[in-house]
């Protein structure tokens, strides 16, 4: 038996980020209102969701001002060949939760890969949005939004629906009709039908009043409005018929190929990425300082708003009876493509994190002694390799991460944490951690690691969140 059963979920709560943000909006008197799946505003203000804010383009410097003020960046993601409509990421510094914006200049709207339409009405809904006195902050004119949820229904149905209704599944575009009956409540019958016939015409008013009498619009229904309203919707689409439809196959193919892509580099695929380029982190610190659950903590932070690229460094085995020649030459080929791979995601805006970072400024690590003595004494073979290990420990001087996080963790708190390790090793390796030295384009923050993990999370957060 289910005990929540009949349980009311609480609320979650209103980020103080967007409290903030909201209140400089209003103080402001900027022209805004949240125009899409208002039913799960609670839920956007918590940073569960995204936040759809239409804003009089008029206002776009002053919004943009009150942005930054805020602490919010500017990302670009999906619908960066769409006109209007922009991105920004803000960090809540007390939960550590990304909150993203979509501000849209324009109602710009259309099918799952192409937004082919631009309706002319914006200043209609923002003279008509309405102050949401439960959450504080102004929303559409649930009528103006009833509408372009079916609107938004009607241009995603491809023909493909049909054959899937046929089957019996249900067709692509009945998602979007989710929040139909939430919206059906709010509504007057009669004004929503005058303000149908206005924007599309009677016959699709006199449709849409027929769909609200059911408990869910079949696929007939939305076709025949689609085609009832089509006679005004032509006039605001943003490409003709055929040009669309070639960009839309162009739109799904590259959807299919960012699939493989990200199968091919093990990377993510059209997630935001940030307007100011990427940046590698990277963690410095000894045996039990947490590098490694630190990058899986903040890769699962970042990815849910941001395309990010976890990347583990580990030593190669030895290989054979020529298993310390063949073992440097795999473990510095492992090393330089580590290091390629996280330059070249930063250079397409990835967040790369790495749980570490190759460094050759003390001769007396591991393999300094033995680097040395094979190129004094080592055959032409071992020669060789020392000499491609030791380029390959330069490629990141050459490339070193934009921001370093150093773990600062006691020898008897990593002991505990790996429990079987040499105390001396672990000492050795505290006391190598505080005396690396890094360019001066390297932002280096420090951190106790002896603190809490969700403490020494948080700390992370904020630095990285501070350096994007």
């Amino acid at each position: 038996m289910d005990l929540r059963q009949g349980c009311v979920e609480p609320r979650p709560a209103r980020l103080a980020t967007l409290v903030d943000l909201f209140q400089s909006l209003h103080a402001e008197n900027v022209p805004y209102c949240h125009w899409k799946s208002n039913d799960h505003l609670a839920a956007s203000l918590a940073g569960v969701t995204d936040l759809d804010l239409l804003v009089q383009r008029h206002a776009s410097l002053q919004l943009a001002r009150i942005l930054s003020e805020q602490g919010f960046k500017r990302f670009v993601g999906k619908a960066r060949g769409s006109p209007g409509i922009e991105g920004y990421v803000g960090f809540d510094a007390a939960t550590g939760r990304l909150l993203h914006l979509d501000i849209h200049y324009q109602l710009t709207l259309g099918e799952k890969f192409l937004k082919g339409y631009r309706l002319p009405w914006e200043d209609l809904m923002l003279s008509t949005r309405r102050l949401d006195d439960e959450h504080g902050i102004y929303v559409a004119d649930p009528h103006l939004e009833l509408l372009i949820v079916v609107l938004r229904a009607v241009m995603k149905l491809r023909t493909r629906d049909l054959l899937l209704t046929a089957l019996g599944k249900p067709y692509t575009a009945r998602s979007t009709l989710q929040e139909l009956p939430w919206l059906a409540s709010r509504v007057q019958g009669d004004r929503l039908r005058h303000l149908a016939t206005e924007l599309v015409g009677p016959s699709a008013a006199r449709i849409l009043a027929e769909m609200l009498a059911v408990s869910r619009p079949t696929l007939m229904q939305l076709l025949a409005f689609g085609r009832s309203a089509r006679p005004r919707l032509s006039e605001y689409r943003t490409y003709g018929p055929v040009e669309a439809r070639l960009r839309r196959w162009i739109g799904e193919w590259r959807a299919v190929w960012g699939t493989l892509d990200r199968w091919i580099r093990r990377g993510p695929g059209r997630a935001k990425r940030s307007a100011q380029g990427g940046l590698i982190v990277a963690f410095g610190g000894a045996a039990g300082a947490g590098k490694s659950s630190l990058t899986r903590a903040l890769a699962a932070w970042l990815s849910q708003d941001v395309a990010v690229l976890p990347s583990y460094g580990a030593r190669a085995s030895p290989l054979g009876a020529l298993g310390p020649v063949l073992g440097a030459l795999a473990q510095a080929r492992k090393q330089r493509r580590w290091v390629v791979r996280a330059r070249r995601a930063r250079n397409r805006g990835l967040i790369v994190i790495c749980d570490r970072w190759p460094q050759n400024q003390f001769p007396d690590l591991p393999d300094g002694p033995r680097l040395a003595h094979w190129r004094a004494h080592g055959s032409p073979l071992r020669r060789a390799a020392a000499d491609y290990e030791l380029a390959a420990l330069q490629a990141p001087e050459l490339n070193p991460p934009d921001l370093v996080l150093r773990l600062h963790v006691s020898p008897a708190v990593a002991l505990q944490r790996k429990p079987g390790t040499p105390i001396d090793q672990l000492r050795h390796q505290t006391e190598i951690v505080s005396r690396l030295q890094y360019p001066a384009a390297t932002c280096v923050v420090d951190i106790d690691a002896d603190q809490s993990f969700e403490e020494v999370l948080r700390r992370a957060k904020q630095a990285i969140w501070d350096a994007m």
